[in-house]
């Protein structure tokens, strides 16, 4: 999954930066790598679905308007990495 956060908020890059650590550092069971426009997930189907909901609860704070753009998919052709 292919995941874009968009917050409404002068601290947006901070709050989305401390969710994605809060996850890593919880060991889940997924590949991921951020970059400045957004962060990928891969793994088993439930584990990315499970990850990609926690981490818009965390990224998502009361009173402000957050958008969320993601893209699932089974990978791409010729992708050695997945």
């Amino acid at each position: 999954c292919n995941l874009d956060i968009f917050s409404m908020s002068s601290d947006a890059s901070h709050t989305v930066k401390q969710a994605i650590q809060t996850l890593n550092k919880a060991g889940l069971p997924v590949w991921s790598k951020t970059t400045s426009v957004g962060t990928t997930y891969r793994g088993r189907q439930e584990n990315v679905i499970n990850v990609v909901q926690t981490l818009c609860q965390l990224a998502h704070k009361e009173n402000t308007e957050t958008a969320f753009e993601l893209t699932f998919s089974k990978g791409c052709r010729g992708d050695k990495d997945t």
